[in-house]
Formats: structure tokens, C-alpha cells, sequence
């Protein structure tokens, strides 16, 4: 495997792991995560209701398993912006990220 598949593996990675526990993000409870992931933890549909007496905050209202959370939306932000620029241009990224993440964006509640 040459560097330029490593540097895709390793993006494509990224997404699918994020994207495979967005159902558990921001879930502190390790009881609770053992009870709810007890055979099939990758990809679990977000549930409010698994946050209710524990420690954590439902941040996934409107998601569903396999989409990505904020970090994978972030990531994708910053990969947009450097195939837009051919190079890292903080700039650009932080305009992407705003036009993504702040009200009115395809991103809300994180700004």
C-alpha cells in the first residue's frame, strides 16, 4: 500500500468510526453503554432516551445511525476546504466551517 492509500484508509476510517457511534456520543455512563451496545455497539440508532438518569447530553436530535457526528462534520469541513484550495488555508476552512456550523447552517447548535 503506497502513502496516498494509507492517507485515504485513514480518512475513510475516520468517517466510518464516527459514524459508527454517534448512537453513544457524549454518553458517560459505562453501565449504560454496556447495556445498550451489548451485542451490535457500532452503529446504534441515537435514542434520548438511553441519556435519561445518566451522565451525558443527547446532542443527536434529528440524526440517525450512521450519520456523522460534529467531529466528522468537522473533518469533512476541513477536506472540503483543501480540495477547494489545493492546500491548508485556515481561512478558508474557518468560512466553510462557519457557513456549516453557525445558525442557519446545515449543522446547528454548535456555535
Amino acid at each position: 500500500m503506497n502513502i496516498q492509500q494509507r492517507k485515504q484508509h485513514a480518512v475513510l476510517g475516520a468517517f466510518v468510526a464516527d459514524a459508527a457511534t454517534l448512537g453513544f456520543h457524549w454518553l458517560y455512563d459505562a453501565e449504560r453503554l454496556a447495556e445498550i451496545a451489548a451485542g451490535k455497539p457500532e452503529f446504534h440508532t441515537p435514542n434520548p432516551a438511553d441519556y435519561q438518569g445518566v451522565a451525558g447530553y443527547f446532542a443527536a436530535e434529528d440524526k440517525k445511525a450512521g450519520d456523522l457526528s460534529h467531529y466528522g462534520v468537522q473533518l469533512e469541513c476541513a477536506l472540503r476546504s483543501l480540495a477547494e484550495k489545493g492546500t491548508w488555508d485556515r481561512f478558508h476552512y474557518q468560512s466553510i466551517f462557519s457557513q456549516t456550523f453557525e445558525r442557519g447552517g446545515s449543522f446547528r447548535g454548535y456555535i
